[in-house]
């Protein structure tokens, strides 16, 4: 199974190239989140949010489709990196063992990638 995360030059960034992904779209208000990605629909409940966000992106799997199930995300709206860009949006979603999905936004896609190698210390 290949391996959702890429390390390298400090930067963590999602490996597109042999992760099974979806198009996907989110749409973000304080009454929730809800995601649809394929015959996929992911809604949450109230979510502390100031501003309503609709974003397309690509939803990226680790290994099968998320089981029809709960799960816990973690959302986050990076700065733009140039004036006048809207920003990243990055969501994880996990279970009690893994991440089971990883939705990033089509916005200011620029970063880093290079590879590495874990060691002990």
């Amino acid at each position: 199974m290949p391996s959702l995360w890429k390390f390298g030059l400090g930067f963590l960034s999602v490996e597109p190239d042999g992760v099974p992904h979806v198009d996907a779209s989110v749409l973000i208000t304080e009454s929730g989140l809800q995601l649809n990605a394929g015959d996929m629909t992911f809604r949450s409940g109230l979510v502390h949010m100031d501003e309503i966000v609709t974003k397309n992106g690509k939803l990226y799997l680790q290994g099968e489709e998320p089981l029809a199930a709960t799960n816990k995300f973690w959302y986050q709206h990076f700065a733009p990196y140039e004036e006048g860009g809207s920003g990243r949006v990055m969501i994880e979603f996990y279970d009690q063992e893994r991440i089971v999905a990883i939705f990033k936004s089509n916005d200011d896609d620029v970063g880093t990638g290079g590879t590495g190698i874990w060691v002990q210390n």
